[in-house]
């Protein structure tokens, strides 16, 4: 990926490269959990990002972010009990 911002009579260029997608395995798709209940969420990567994971849980009137201890090479986080509340959700890594 290459950006180029300029500004008046400045402008600055970088590169970098954009790390590939994370897979979720777990929790399978359409899975029901009960309210008080951790959820285990597993992904599989080809890299390791320096800035790490994050997990999100994604509901129809709010998001819910979890930033993943153990940096680039961690591939599981556990959602607390009682973060969720009833409702559907979208987990993504």
């Amino acid at each position: 990926m290459t950006l180029e911002v300029s500004g008046g009579d400045a402008t600055v260029q970088g590169s970098g490269t954009v790390p590939e997608a994370p897979v979720t395995t777990a929790p399978a798709d359409a899975a029901s959990f009960e309210t008080g209940a951790p959820i285990e969420v597993t992904w599989t990567s080809g890299t390791d990002p320096s800035g790490g994971f994050l997990v999100q849980a994604v509901g129809s009137a709010s998001v819910e972010s979890f930033p993943v201890a153990g940096g680039g090479a961690a591939r599981s986080h556990t959602i607390p009990v009682g973060t969720l509340g009833e409702g559907d959700w979208e987990i993504v890594v």
